[in-house]
C-alpha cells in the first residue's frame, strides 16, 4: 500500500512539473493621452514563448494626433514582457504611425491589473526602419491592462486528477493505522 501511494505521489509530482499557463488576453482599460485621445483594444501575451499576438488596439484622434487601428508587431523593435510595440501594418516605413505600451511591471499568465507606464509610452511616428520614433508624439496620462488567469492545458487537468485518485488512497491509509 505504502509503495502504491509512493508511486502515486512521485506521478503527481511529475504531473506538477508538466502543468503550464497558455496565452492570455489582456484588454486595455481606460487609456487616455494627453490631446485627449484614447486607446481601446485588446492584444494575446504568451508568457512562456515570450510573444504577442491577436493585437487589436484602436486609437482616436485627439488635438494634436490622428487616431489609428494597429493589428501588427514592430519588426524593427524587440517587444518584450514590459513593452508591445505596434504598427498599422506589417511595414517599418518611415512616417508609419507607431505605438507603444509599456506596462510598470511585467505582464505574467496569471493575469489582473498592470498600469500603463505614462513615462515612456505613447503614438508617433516611425524613423529608422521603426528603430525609433518622431514628430508629434502623444504620450498616455492614464491606462492599464487587465486579463483574466490563464485557462489551465491539459496537464494541469491531469495533475488534478492525480491529486483526486490519490485521495481515497490516503483516507484508506488513515483509517488502518
Amino acid at each position: 500500500m505504502i509503495k502504491t501511494v509512493g508511486s502515486l505521489l512521485v506521478l503527481f509530482l511529475g504531473c506538477a512539473a508538466l502543468a503550464s499557463a497558455g496565452p492570455v488576453v489582456w484588454t486595455l482599460q481606460n487609456v487616455n493621452f494627453s490631446d485627449g485621445g484614447q486607446a481601446s483594444g485588446s492584444f494575446t501575451y504568451d508568457v512562456d514563448t515570450n510573444t504577442y499576438s491577436s493585437i487589436s488596439v484602436v486609437t482616436t484622434a485627439g488635438s494634436s494626433f490622428p487616431g489609428h487601428a494597429y493589428t501588427f508587431l514592430n519588426s524593427g523593435v524587440i517587444s518584450v514582457s514590459s513593452v508591445l510595440y505596434m504598427l498599422t501594418s506589417n511595414s517599418t516605413a518611415d512616417n508609419s504611425p507607431f505605438l507603444s505600451l509599456g506596462f510598470v511591471s511585467p505582464l505574467t499568465d496569471l493575469g489582473g491589473t498592470v498600469a500603463l507606464d505614462t513615462f515612456s509610452s505613447g503614438e508617433s511616428f516611425c524613423v529608422s526602419n521603426c528603430a525609433g520614433t518622431q514628430g508629434a508624439a502623444r504620450f498616455y496620462t492614464t491606462g492599464s491592462v487587465t486579463a483574466a488567469s490563464a485557462t489551465p492545458e491539459p496537464s494541469t487537468v491531469l495533475l488534478l486528477g492525480a491529486g483526486m485518485a490519490l485521495l481515497p488512497l490516503l483516507r484508506r491509509r488513515t483509517a488502518r493505522s
